[in-house]
């Protein structure tokens, strides 16, 4: 039987997950592959099935900021995406947002398919003007970055360098190893508020806390990428989650 566990790594402050056998006579389950969870703010997760049959994890987003400030904002922490749970053809751990997440988008800010040309043209063009946004993307194997930015400088930065066994992606101030995909790049990041969950690949997730309030809207900027290795670019502003912390931007 095909199974899989979460736990917290001794180790390091990681949730980290395992995949492997369940013996159903001796209740033992043997462990073939694991993984992170989340490589940033997750914690308490719980997974449930859902009317379909489908692995769902749930998790909370812990605060990254002192009790004073946390007591002076009057709340602190929020729910997580639940993220949809299944096993690729290597039995690693795939993570994807759920479907049902889709019901907050409100209207597409970005569209797909466009040349290269109209493609440099909106993404200059385009303008966050508050934190509550999905945002969809792919690129061509190989480094490549990706920055919103306001007025006084990056809010949010992803990096993709190579390293001498696979890559090195940095969100922010977080570092990770990646070995080399099979394919190209996938990268999904929802805002909300002070909280950015970044997917890679449906594989590797980064959950982030960012306290600062962008001065204006915030831009994308893509200094560093070829904008003809770029895929599909989607965004979508969203309706505020209820279980999120949209109402409260710290």
């Amino acid at each position: 039987m095909r199974s899989a566990a979460c736990h917290r790594n001794r180790l390091e402050t990681l949730l980290a997950w395992e995949t492997g056998e369940l013996d159903p006579k001796e209740l033992t389950f043997h462990s073939q592959r694991t993984g992170v969870l989340d490589y940033g703010a997750h914690y308490a997760q719980k997974t449930q099935l859902d009317a379909h049959g489908n692995r769902i994890l749930w998790g909370w987003i812990p605060e990254r900021r002192p009790d004073s400030q946390l007591i002076a904002a009057g709340w602190a922490g929020c729910m997580a995406l639940p993220r949809l749970l299944s096993l690729d053809r290597e039995g690693d751990l795939q993570m994807r947002v759920a479907p049902a997440a889709e019901s907050l988008r409100a209207w597409s800010t970005y569209a797909a398919n466009l040349s290269t040309e109209e493609r440099s043209l909106s993404l200059r063009s385009l303008e966050m003007k508050d934190l509550c946004e999905e945002l969809r993307w792919s690129a061509a194997l190989g480094p490549c970055s990706l920055t919103l930015e306001d007025s006084t400088g990056p809010w949010w930065s992803l990096n993709v360098t190579p390293a001498a066994t696979g890559f090195t992606l940095r969100v922010n101030d977080k570092s990770i190893q990646l070995p080399s995909p099979r394919t190209a790049w996938h990268f999904h990041l929802f805002l909300d508020a002070s909280v950015a969950e970044f997917f890679c690949n449906d594989l590797y997730v980064i959950t982030s806390r960012i306290y600062r309030t962008p001065a204006g809207p915030l831009y994308v900027r893509t200094a560093g990428l070829d904008l003809k290795t770029l895929g599909d670019f989607e965004t979508w502003q969203l309706r505020p989650d209820p279980l999120g912390p949209s109402e409260h931007v710290a």
